[in-house]
């Protein structure tokens, strides 16, 4: 699963890379050429291919009770879909670049966490009889938890340096389009992550993952 996540990552960092060209010439004032819109066409496929591609892993995970990060990887899925709209759109901007990155960040930390499951020496040798053995999670709770916390510190970091930005202005209808998406879309993250941590804490403090 790793491996395939790490695909993935593949794929997302070059359609980051073609959208940052485009972005880099509409933001010098240049029009689009044929060439260009070509490269806009390509990536907007390729990113809404790349959502398609995602929901195997998101059920290979949820099949393991990996249920945290199938949740997180469905959270990309959501915004590569939302991206592939953008470029479609010709929105290949700022705004779509930082929604891009937060999907490769996505992708990281899910691979660095199966990476680090992975090292761990497996507990309970033996395939002992008589069924009745409850199957070992891809990702135990505990571990799940903490890329939650993780993932929380960081909404919470990004969320307060908007803020910063935010209140400089002093006024939300000063900001531009794209920071009054970015401030709009942390909001709603924020709310979903902090959801989620709290869900996935009341389970495990009651003994039931």
């Amino acid at each position: 699963l790793a491996e395939d996540l790490k695909k993935m990552l593949e794929i997302q960092r070059a359609i980051h890379v073609v959208t940052a060209e485009l972005e880099k010439t509409a933001r010098d004032g240049k029009a689009y050429g044929r060439p260009e819109q070509i490269k806009l066409a390509k990536a907007a496929t390729d990113q809404r291919a790349l959502a398609g591609s995602v929901t195997g892993a998101i059920e290979k995970l949820a099949e393991e009770d990996a249920e945290v990060f199938s949740w997180a990887l469905k959270g990309a899925q959501e915004d590569m879909v939302q991206i592939a709209a953008r470029l479609e759109q010709s929105k290949a901007d700022a705004f779509s670049l930082r929604m891009q990155g937060e999907v490769e960040a996505t992708l990281e930390k899910l691979i660095e966490a199966l990476k680090e499951e992975a090292k761990k020496p497996k507990k309970g040798g033996g395939g002992g009889g008589g069924g009745g053995g409850k199957k070992k999670p891809l990702v135990p709770p505990a571990a799940q938890l903490k890329f939650l916390r993780k993932l929380q510190a960081e909404v919470h970091e990004k969320t307060q340096v908007v803020d910063k930005a935010r209140y400089a202005d002093s006024d939300y209808e000063r900001l531009t389009p794209a920071e009054r998406e970015q401030v709009d879309r942390l909001s709603q993250e924020q709310g979903r992550v902090a959801g989620i941590t709290k869900q996935w804490a009341d389970k495990l403090s009651k003994g039931n993952p």
